[in-house]
């Protein structure tokens, strides 16, 4: 007790609570796993969707011969600053899931990237790789710019539509973070900035009209509607492939 214990006491103690309360223990482990959810999210957006736009560039690059690369640095540089910067920074301010304590301890040394969360990020990064491969192919035979376009907006949108899933994940209220929702908005702002104004020059990309919005809006509605279904059926298929690996290492 940090109030009342002794000087002998507090010094062979491994933890010592100042205002003598042991309700400052709970809220102390959940604040902790609350800082550990968020602390994946993160990582799981960020990392599975950039995996994405990697294999992207990688995969056009090889499909499509037309002089210039699928996304130009400038255009990774202001994605990357866009997606990754407001609305992930914002997932570290998550508030904690009502439940959050009535899960069972963590394992000692349980790494951030569980079994889960690496899945995820396979599936998710090849789902934006895809997306963006048949939109950038699409719209080659008109213009590189018009291509590009599209595949960098469709990305800024997709890993906007991710955010909800993940955080689904962990019991999170959709609408629970009101610095999330300014972040996500003034980064599509922004994105709509870049398109519609002098900068697009600067960017090598083009204004886009109302049939690419509408296709753009139909891709990410499919990913968000496809990463909801994944989310939630995680643990049964990750059981599956146990299975089927172990049936395989058998036979």
């Amino acid at each position: 007790m940090g109030e009342r214990g002794t000087d002998v006491a507090k010094q062979a103690s491994d933890m010592v609570l100042l205002d003598d309360n042991y309700r400052t223990i709970k809220d102390a482990i959940a604040e902790g796993r609350g800082i550990f959810d968020n602390i994946r999210k993160f990582v799981n957006l960020l990392i599975s969707s950039n995996a994405g736009e990697v294999m992207m560039v990688f995969t056009a690059a090889i499909l499509f011969s037309s002089g210039k690369p699928p996304l130009t640095p400038a255009m990774l540089l202001w994605v990357n600053l866009l997606t990754d910067g407001l609305p992930a920074l914002a997932l570290g301010v998550d508030p904690k899931s009502e439940d959050i304590m009535k899960r069972p301890p963590k394992r000692k040394g349980e790494n951030i990237i569980d079994e889960r969360i690496g899945f995820s990020i396979l599936w998710i990064g090849f789902t934006v790789m895809i997306v963006m491969v048949l939109l950038y192919g699409r719209y080659i035979g008109q213009s590189v710019e018009k291509a590009m376009t599209m595949a960098l907006t469709s990305f800024v949108f997709m890993k906007f539509s991710a955010i909800i899933p993940i955080r689904s994940r962990y019991g999170t209220p959709t609408v629970s973070n009101k610095w999330l929702g300014l972040a996500v908005l003034s980064s599509i702002v922004a994105q709509l900035a870049l398109l519609y104004s002098p900068l697009n020059q600067l960017f090598d990309v083009v204004p886009i009209g109302l049939n690419s919005w509408i296709l753009i809006i139909i891709s990410s509605a499919g990913f968000f509607a496809f990463s909801c279904f994944m989310i939630r059926s995680e643990k049964r298929l990750l059981k599956w492939l146990k299975e089927v690996r172990n049936r395989i290492s058998h036979t």
